[in-house]
């Protein structure tokens, strides 16, 4: 047998990726004299045991297509990879371990060597190009394993060095979660005053450093009159670091990310009190090279995280992965002027248009849409009809500078000018904004000095941040000038990066060092209302759940009758956001005095005007609220004699419109399935309706806070005539409904000392069947109190031997100040319920239903 340098170990069941890793190999194996070995290389008549050890020994790299086939095979775990490591322990072998599909790798004995892909879980979660780059980058990476190391001088390898004072940092492959994240906090504290908060993170630490705080003056007008960019980072940097403490604190955050192999991220989180502060040129803190700054771009991540405004109703949607829709306007005209869809093709705006959509469709996105200049009106309907995920939209550069009078320039300042910003204010009533705005500045009649004004970037920053404001995931901006070729490869980089992870943060990290060469990598701006800012996300179970054996079990206990949905308020997207506006609503009207992040807790905002305006005043008041938004967006479609029926029934008219008969809708998946019992934490009758529309038969019984006699249910409910259970009440019996504080609590006494009123079939389906929790944030009232609830019940011997299933959103919006710890943190919370076995889905239930549909249809199948 020839010697081989490549030796390839994979389960027989995964010989697709055998063959498509061979592909890429060819073109070494083409090249010259190196040769990949499997045991497709093995022929009749050979004595194989001799010859896979042959191969084992002579390789100088093992490709590991790793698999839950791969992990499960006794001769692949047991004769091969003992050998393997062995070798690769002694140093005379490479690893490269490829997960191909998604499999408890971190609980093998592989688990010391860091997997490829590292974007990814397994390159089975990627699109086929997204595989078929994968492939291709281990290819590349065995290549250059395989280039002949320069000859050592005598005496061993010489210490790498650099220029003086350079710091030469290396980093060999990072684990795809691990990251290490500095956040500069910034508020304003009066006049000129602001606090600097510095806190730390990274992964792997559960005991991070205590944070700093100090203050310090922005000179803002100061600052802006500093051209010399060198100067400018310095300054920046003093206010930042300015004693000992605070420059040791960077250190140790650098020094932790060199240890991880990850750059360091470095968020400057600017409160809404200190929005000003957006127009410092935060970026020159990463500019130059490692030799001079080790800040430098390639060394540090720094995106901005604009906090929530008192002014804005911010209600952050999460949106899953999917093909992305874009649309590209010119430019926006005075809202009294007609919109010009096409014009010369020399105009600046739809000379930008037109290339912006070239790259953008060379992305890959779904649709891209190309317009002229519009008029406010025709924006808004453009908005509406087309629901971009991408917008890109060409921003004139005013032609006179901003001036700020010497002295204080703080909060009233930027207030007294925040006006005329029209593409935020267009999407003050878009419902689903788009998930990244992308601001092209254009430099009108040939005058590219005016551009080298600092202040003249100050209405591009300004709405940049306003959009942020507004719902926007995230806003791609430039703070100084970019010629066209520099910005075009940036944002294709950008485009490019975006799509590994859909991590903003990340992309504009990466696609800075296409702007290296103009000198000017920092110019770029992300302003994001998320801390951590992500374009979509991939709903999965949590990491080290048994995926399949996790559905194919939920599968069998649904088909077996012994499954029980709890469903909560926020089952459906649309349906969910009505609570979070009203409380919104409120909380402005009638002056919520408590802490920012609880008024879109309807609870607690209720709870607050109850104690003002009476409970009976609450309940009534609700009712309107309702009414008056459902009219508002829907009015157009409800006929006139639907709209004074009592609230429930007005409702149902509604969910006619706004649910429709889409077979992915929450309800319709739900009303679809062989369920008995459905426990719901929602007011209204969409799932009931549903089960109807469905062709089945169902009973409501509500609990809430009347009267509640016990209930027989005769006959028994089945999939054809199942139950639907109210447990928080019903619209129909509005004022004996869970809506404040005060209503959680008497709910959880109520239930507690009269659980003799709760249907024995319900009360024994909560012990001994298997839940699955949809519609709920855990750390909401509604779900807190109904999980004490389950817990005060008996029999948790029998609940723990079942599966249950949470289903939750990331916690990775603004009110969460750290988003990692977040999930481990309600990750554990489920360790109480009685020592069961729970499984977190990260998703949203439309998430869920959709996927649990479809492996339905497969099972039935």
């Amino acid at each position: 047998m020839a010697r081989s340098s490549i030796f390839i170990s994979y389960s027989h069941k995964d010989r697709e990726w055998l063959s498509r890793l061979s592909a890429q190999l060819g073109v070494l194996e083409q090249e010259g004299d190196v040769g990949a070995w499997s045991d497709e290389n093995l022929k009749a008549g050979d004595d194989w045991p001799r010859e896979i050890r042959e191969a084992l020994d002579s390789a100088k790299i093992a490709v590991l297509l790793v698999s839950a086939n791969f992990l499960n095979s006794k001769f692949i775990m047991q004769k091969e990879v003992p050998v393997l490591m062995e070798r690769w322990r002694s140093g005379s072998l490479k690893i490269l371990p490829l997960i191909v599909t998604p499999c408890n790798y971190g609980l093998s004995t592989l688990r010391e060597i860091d997997p490829r892909p590292k974007h990814r879980d397994s390159v089975v979660d990627g699109s086929l190009g997204d595989q078929e780059r994968d492939l291709r980058d281990i290819t590349a990476e065995i290549a250059n394993l395989l280039v002949p190391e320069a000859p050592q001088p005598l005496g061993g390898r010489k210490p790498v060095t650099g220029p003086p004072g350079q710091r030469i940092v290396t980093r060999p492959a990072a684990r795809h979660d691990a990251y290490a994240l500095l956040d500069i906090r910034l508020s304003h504290r009066e006049w000129d005053r602001y606090c600097v908060e510095l806190g730390f993170t990274h992964s792997g630490d559960t005991t991070p450093p205590l944070p700093l705080t100090h203050f310090v003056s922005f000179d803002l007008p100061s600052l802006f009159g500093i051209l010399d960019e060198a100067e400018y980072a310095r300054r920046l940097r003093n206010l930042l670091f300015p004693e000992p403490s605070h420059r040791d604190f960077l250190r140790a955050a650098q020094d932790s990310a060199s240890a991880l192999h990850v750059p360091l991220h470095l968020r400057m989180s600017i409160s809404a009190c200190a929005r000003e502060l957006h127009w410092l040129r935060w970026e020159l803190l990463i500019r130059g090279g490692p030799a001079e700054n080790d800040l430098s771009f390639e060394s540090t991540c720094l995106a901005r995280y604009a906090a929530a405004d008192v002014r804005s109703w911010r209600d952050i949607q999460h949106r899953p992965k999917r093909p992305l829709r874009a649309l590209l306007v010119a430019g926006l005209t005075d809202w009294f002027k007609p919109s010009v869809r096409s014009t010369d093709a020399k105009d600046p705006g739809i000379e930008k248009c037109a290339r912006a959509g070239s790259i953008l469709e060379a992305s890959g996105l779904a649709t891209t849409r190309a317009l002229g200049y519009l008029n406010g009106d025709a924006f808004k309907s453009e908005l509406r009809t087309t629901a971009p995920d991408i917008l890109t939209v060409c921003v004139d550069l005013p032609e006179v500078d901003e001036s700020i009078e010497p002295g204080p320039a703080g909060v009233e300042w930027w207030a007294s000018r925040l006006v005329n910003l029209p593409i935020a204010e267009a999407f003050r009533d878009i419902e689903m904004p788009p998930r990244l705005v992308i601001l092209c500045p254009v430099v009108r009649g040939g005058r590219p000095e005016a551009a080298e004004s600092h202040s003249r970037w100050f209405s591009i920053l300004r709405e940049a941040y306003e959009l942020a404001q507004s719902g926007v995931l995230g806003v791609l901006a430039l703070q100084a000038d970019l010629d066209d070729v520099t910005w075009e490869a940036f944002f294709k980089a950008f485009l490019d990066n975006l799509a590994t992870n859909g991590r903003m943060d990340h992309a504009l990290h990466a696609a800075r060092a296409a702007a290296k060469a103009s000198g000017r990598p920092w110019a770029p701006v992300l302003i994001s209302c998320l801390r951590t800012p992500r374009i979509w996300y991939e709903p999965r179970f949590t990491e080290g759940t048994r995926v399949d054996a996790t559905w194919d079990t939920l599968l069998i206990k649904i088909k077996n009758g012994e499954c029980t949905p709890i469903i909560g308020p926020g089952l459906n997207s649309t349906i969910a956001r009505l609570r979070t506006e009203i409380a919104l609503s409120w909380a402005e009207s009638y002056q919520y005095p408590m802490a920012f992040h609880e008024r879109v807790s309807l609870p607690q905002v209720a709870q607050y005007v109850a104690s003002v305006y009476k409970e009976d005043f609450v309940y009534s008041h609700y009712e309107e609220k309702i009414r008056e938004i459902m009219l508002r967006r829907y009015g157009a479609r409800i006929d006139s004699e639907h709209r004074e029926l009592p609230l429930d029934r007005f409702l149902t008219e509604v969910g006619k419109v706004i649910l429709g008969r889409r077979d992915d809708e929450p309800h319709k998946i739900l009303a679809d399935l062989p369920f008995r019992l459905y426990v719901t934490a929602s007011l209204n009758s969409f799932l009931s309706d549903a089960l109807r529309r469905s062709g089945k038969a169902p009973r409501e019984i509500v609990l809430g806070l009347g009267e509640s006699p016990a209930v027989r249910l005769r006959p028994e409910p089945s999939p054809e005539k199942p139950l639907v259970y109210h447990l928080f009440g019903h619209f129909g019996r509005l004022r004996e409904t869970v809506l404040t504080e005060d209503n959680y609590f008497d709910f959880l006494i109520h239930f507690w000392k009269n659980k003799e009123t709760i249907p024995q079939m319900v009360r024994a389906a909560l012990i001994n069947t298997s839940l699955i929790f949809l519609g709920f944030k855990m750390h909401h009232w509604d779900f807190r109190v109904l999980f004490r609830s389950l817990l005060s019940q008996e029999g948790k011997e029998k609940r723990s031997r079942h599966m249950h299933v949470a289903v939750q959103i990331d916690p990775d919006d603004d009110q969460v100040v750290d988003p990692e710890r977040a999930r481990d943190y309600l990750e554990n919370y489920f360790s109480a319920f009685s020592d069961a076995d729970i499984n977190v889905y990260w998703g949203s239930a439309e998430d869920f239903l959709q996927e649990l549909k479809r492996r339905w249809d497969g099972f039935k199948g």
